[in-house]
């Protein structure tokens, strides 16, 4: 799979995004990361220390809505009523073809900067 990677974006990926894995499974991002300049993983599941050899920076991201499911179930019954309603905008985007390294790192240090107008999305 890294190889998949690096055939795809060269040695220049620079953000990786995983998952599913606990700590001993994230070597697999930080592998498709850049020799050559340092890198963000971002995890879902923010469980145990992971240590990268290289220095790459590891983000926990907490995505968890059952601590809020009653607000929750009742945002998403509503959801359509509200984007009709106009009470809620779908935000723009932009579409990426491909995981060239360079357009999906520069839409990434949008975010990372604040310039980003829309939300890129990436086709494979």
């Amino acid at each position: 799979m890294v190889a998949k990677v690096h055939e795809l974006a060269g040695n220049d990926l620079s953000y990786a995004l995983d998952a599913v894995n606990m700590p001993e499974g994230l070597g697999l991002a930080l592998r498709a990361l850049s020799d050559r300049r340092p890198g963000k993983v971002a995890r879902l599941l923010p469980v145990g220390k992971v240590e990268d050899a290289r220095g790459h920076e590891l983000l926990d991201v907490l995505g968890l809505f059952l601590y809020r499911k009653p607000d929750c179930v009742a945002m998403w019954e509503r959801l359509t009523d509200y984007v009709a309603a106009g009470a809620i905008c779908p935000t723009s985007f932009s579409m990426l073809e491909g995981l060239g390294a360079d357009s999906v790192n520069t839409a990434l240090d949008g975010y990372r900067d604040g310039t980003n107008s829309n939300k890129p999305q990436i086709r494979l």
